[in-house]
Formats: structure tokens, C-alpha cells, sequence
């Protein structure tokens, strides 16, 4: 059995879950979000945008939007995608089921995405983190092995799913995808508001980027 369904509300996750499911959760956008639009995830991909236009390539444009936003995230405050989720995980915690947080964030945020979770009271058993890697091939890895009853990934990004959904099935593992919507009105209509958008100018321009470094370094010299 393998199947992508697509879900609103993160209490539509109780339909899929069954006894001996295993149930991996993704982080950003799913989770949590950041107290404010600076350094969300459509924040991140409106700088990408500006780097592109500036004639970097996909790839370093890419490499230096993702390393501001990593640098955001070790102070950003934040609070959860919807109120009710972290009640209803702690109600699945005490029946059994493993809570397994999947992230695309790289290894070296390991601290970051904890302090978060926990300012959250979010229950999670342990918390994977990607990087670049497919989440399928770190799912089986965190499995070791096991042949649970199913998988169950709820995520907001469709590709996640689908490879999995290819890949589970094969190892004998059933597996369910939830693609979960519920930022899916904010993300595409996301307008920096005049905060961001001049701090997006700060990064991508190189004589206001010099003179940034320049204050750093005198205060911490």
C-alpha cells in the first residue's frame, strides 16, 4: 500500500494512523513557523529570488539564502503551525506511537530545531536532520531494518512524499503521505512586508553588506 493524501487540518493525521504506525513529521511549515514573517520559509525563497536576479547562479543563490536563514533561525522565536497540534501529539505520545521530527534542515542546526520544539512543548522522540539527503533514505536508516505495520510522513512539500511513496512500498513497508496545506494560502500570496524587504536589500547589496561586517567586527573584535 502506498498513497499521497493531501490534508488541511493537522488533526486529519488521526485517520491514517493505526496501530504500529510509525509517524515522521516534518519541521518547517508543519510543526512550527516563526513568530513573524522575518525568516519564515517564503521569506527564504523571496531572498533566493533576489540573488537569482542579481545574476547568481540557481546553486549560489541558493547557498547564501539558506545560510542567512540558518543564521536567522538561532535566534528567531516561534510558535506552532496550529494551536491544537502539540495537544494532540502528546495524546499519541502517551498511546505509543514513535514521534520522529524530518527536516530538511542540515546537521549543524541540531540545537536550533531543538530549543524550538521544546519552546513548543512539541513531544518529539528524536529529531532527523536531511540536509540534501533524500528524507526517505534517513527514514529507513532511523528504521534500521524494521518492517513497521505502515509509515506515515506528513509534510508540506508534495516531493518528499512522492519518493518515498516509490521507495517504502519496495522495502516492504506501507506508506501513507500527508501533504499538509495549511500555509498554503500565506506561502503563495507572501509579500515581504517593509521590514523584510529592506533588510533583503541589506544582504544583497555588496556595499551594504561590507559596511554590516564592518559594524560586527567592531563590536565583537
Amino acid at each position: 500500500m502506498s498513497k499521497v493524501v493531501e490534508i488541511q487540518k493537522f488533526n486529519e493525521v488521526l485517520d491514517h494512523l493505526d496501530e504500529g504506525t510509525h509517524l515522521f513529521l516534518d519541521v518547517d511549515n508543519t510543526l512550527l513557523q516563526p513568530l513573524h514573517d522575518f525568516g519564515s520559509i517564503p521569506w527564504e525563497a523571496n531572498l533566493y529570488k533576489r540573488f537569482l536576479a542579481l545574476g547568481l547562479t540557481p546553486e549560489e543563490a541558493s547557498r547564501r539564502s539558506c545560510a542567512i536563514w540558518r543564521a536567522i533561525q538561532k535566534v528567531s522565536e516561534v510558535k506552532p503551525v496550529e494551536e491544537e497540534t502539540h495537544t494532540l501529539l502528546h495524546r499519541l505520545k502517551e498511546k505509543g506511537y514513535p514521534l520522529v521530527a524530518i527536516t530538511a534542515r542540515s546537521p549543524d542546526m541540531v540545537a536550533t530545531t531543538e530549543r524550538q520544539l521544546a519552546a513548543l512543548n512539541i513531544p518529539i522522540t528524536t529529531a532527523l536532520h536531511c540536509g540534501n539527503t533524500p528524507k526517505v533514505e534517513w527514514i529507513l536508516t532511523h528504521l534500521g531494518g524494521m518492517r513497521p505495520k505502515k509509515v506515515v510522513l506528513v509534510d508540506d512539500v508534495r516531493g518528499h512524499l512522492e519518493l518515498a511513496a516509490e521507495v517504502l512500498p519496495v522495502q516492504g513497508i506501507p506508506f501513507v503521505g500527508l501533504r499538509y496545506g495549511f500555509l498554503d494560502h500565506h506561502v503563495m500570496n507572501y509579500a515581504p512586508d517593509p521590514f523584510s524587504h529592506l533588510l533583503h536589500q541589506a544582504f544583497t547589496h555588496p556595499e551594504a553588506v561590507e559596511a554590516i561586517l564592518e559594524g560586527l567586527t567592531d563590536l565583537f573584535p
